[in-house]
Formats: C-alpha cells, structure tokens, sequence
C-alpha cells in the first residue's frame, strides 16, 4: 500500500478506516502531548504517551501537538508523525507521514488535518516551506520571533517583504570585520522566516549606488553580504534612500531595515521614503551608547544596538536568549498595521 509524504500545502486521500497515529519525536516523548481535535465528541483511545487510536472519524478533525510542562515548544523541538490505517489483516497499510516538523517556540502545532469525504478520509497538511539549514543564530531568532507573535508563520495579509540594506561606507568596516554585521543579517534572516513565508530576504551593498546580493539560500545570506562588503570599496557616500531601494516587490508591502552606524545624512530623504505606499523605512543603528542615545528619528522606525556590548565579546555570546529577544522586539516594531493582533503583541 502506498505511503504519502505531507510536506507544503499538499494532501492525500486515505480509505475510511479506524487510524493510529504515532509521534516521533528526537526528546522525551513524554514532554509532548497529541492531541485529537474536533468540533464534535471524537473517540479516542490512547494507548501509550505519543499515541491515539481513531476508530471512528465523524468530523473534521486536527490531529495537535502540545509541549507538556511549558508555555511553548523549547528550542529544537523537531517531531515527525505517521498515520496508519488500522486494519490488522493487512500487512503493508496505507499510511500518511509528516516528517521533521520544527515546533520550536509555538504554543501548539497541527501537523495533520483530516476529514472524512464520501466514503475517504482527506488528509491535509499546511506546513510552511522553510530553509532548514539556518545557523544557530538565525535559528534562535527565528523561535523568538514565533514567542512572540504567537505563531508559526503570520498569514498572507500580514506577511511583509524583508530588504536588509548595509551601509558600505568606510565607517562600517570595523563592524564588518567584527561580525556585528554578519549577525544582524542573520536575526533578520530568521525574523523573516516567520513575517515573511515563503518570500526571499533581500539584501543590498549600498553607498551612492546599490548592488544587489544574491544568495541561494537563506542562510548563506550573511556570509555572501560579507564577501560583497570586503569586495566594495571604501566611501565616505551613503544614500539610506536611494530610489533602487524603491519598489523591490511593487505588489506587496515591504520594510527595508537600513543597517548603518548612525542617523543618515539624507535623513529627511529617508522619511520621505518612509510615507510611499506599501513601503517602510527601519534604522538598524550599530553605534556606542552615547551617539545612539542621541539619534532623534520621529518619524522613521528605529533599532538600536550598542555595539559596548560587544567588545572583547563572541558576537553570539553577547547576544543572549534575553539580548536577542529584546533585539527580534525592537525589529518587529513597524512590521504591521497599528492595531491589528501582531502589532500589539510587539508594541513596546
């Protein structure tokens, strides 16, 4: 009998039969709960933790996993689950399998939704599509960013496209070589893959003029934005709002973080850019305590990192669990509609 693999969108149509469903998990089985949920009374027999029986599916159903003792899934939290037709006389049953699921900082995760259709039971996966090779950076933002809006991935009216735009000027070299830079692109680079599903991060090499980065993959973004920054020359221009930074993904809303080391000197031109339609503008400042206190931007989104904290320090030592988090907030700021579920979750 065939084995259906749910990745993706994708589904599968499975006979109408009693089912087992059995969690695969790389940890203690017993710090993850399964879950049978429907709108109706459903029966369900659990034979042992990480187990359910179905012998009747009336309804609609999700078939949910839960972290046991937590709010949320810790990081790391990769499970698998197969579904068996339970029929005891056939050796080889249909079965349906979702595969090395990344829970990691969600409340709650459905992996399979199922529903019986004229004599079938239809199996639907909804699992968003993402670079599984992320580093450990970009992979902890990435749980931070679902901590804090709650969620997986933000739903196609939310999403947003992600432009991460470097100041090449002769003053960031110092940054650059230090790695801050590097970092920053990679917490963005897992920001993105929860407010921007399923879209590539973009990123540009930006003094008077704007190269752009290409990379094929995620998570190898930092390292090509590296090489481009030791392949450019030094300058002494920047353009923070170069018109090439305009309209990348005309159709859809985009916020471009501007990574530099100070307010812009074409500031008042940034703000500008800021009100164009489906357009954002967000400084990301690298800069010592005092000079960032002193930026005084109303009018555009501002991220502020202290780079005194990272002196003499691992880049990835100083950004801890609680630095990061705080960092993922602050770049969340302007992502979203004031207002609406996820912009209040990140509202400072």
């Amino acid at each position: 009998m065939p084995t259906y693999l749910l990745d993706g969108d994708s589904e599968a149509r499975i006979s109408d039969a009693p089912l087992s469903v059995v969690l695969g998990t790389a940890a203690n089985q017993a710090a993850f709960l399964l879950e049978a949920v429907a709108e109706d009374a459903l029966p369900v027999i659990t034979p042992k933790p990480g187990m359910l029986v179905l012998p009747k599916l009336s309804t609609r159903t999700a078939l949910r996993v839960r972290p046991v003792g937590a709010q949320v899934f810790p990081e790391n939290s990769v499970v698998s689950l197969t579904v068996t037709l339970n029929n005891q006389s056939d050796p080889d049953p249909e079965r349906i399998v979702v595969s090395q699921v990344d829970v990691s900082g969600l409340s709650h995760r459905d992996l399979v939704i199922l529903e019986p259709v004229d004599g079938y039971i239809q199996a639907r996966s909804s699992l968003a599509t993402f670079d599984t090779t992320l580093g450990d950076l970009a992979l902890q933002a990435r749980v931070a960013t679902r901590e804090l809006l709650g969620t997986e991935h933000v739903d196609g009216t939310s999403a947003i496209n992600v432009v991460v735009a470097i100041d090449a000027s002769a003053s960031m070299l110092t940054l650059t070589r230090d790695g801050l830079v590097s970092a920053v692109v990679d917490v963005l680079v897992g920001v993105s893959q929860v407010v921007s599903p399923g879209r590539d991060v973009s990123a540009a090499i930006v003094t008077s003029s704007v190269r752009w980065v290409e990379s094929e993959t995620a998570s190898g973004l930092s390292a090509a934005v590296r090489q481009a920054l030791e392949e450019t020359s030094l300058t002494t221009g920047f353009r923070s709002a170069h018109p090439a930074l305009i309209g990348r993904a005309p159709d859809q809303n985009t916020v471009t973080y501007i990574v530099t080391d100070g307010v812009p000197a074409d500031y008042a031109a940034l703000e500008v850019a800021d009100t164009i339609d489906g357009e954002a503008r967000h400084l990301v400042i690298l800069g010592d305590a005092t000079s960032t206190a002193l930026a005084h931007t109303p009018n555009v989104t501002v991220t502020t990192l202290d780079i005194g904290r990272f002196a003499g320090v691992e880049v990835t030592d100083a950004l801890d669990s609680r630095a990061l988090r705080t960092l993922v907030t602050a770049l969340l700021q302007g992502c979203f509609v004031p207002g609406t579920q996820f912009a209040k979750r990140v509202a400072s």
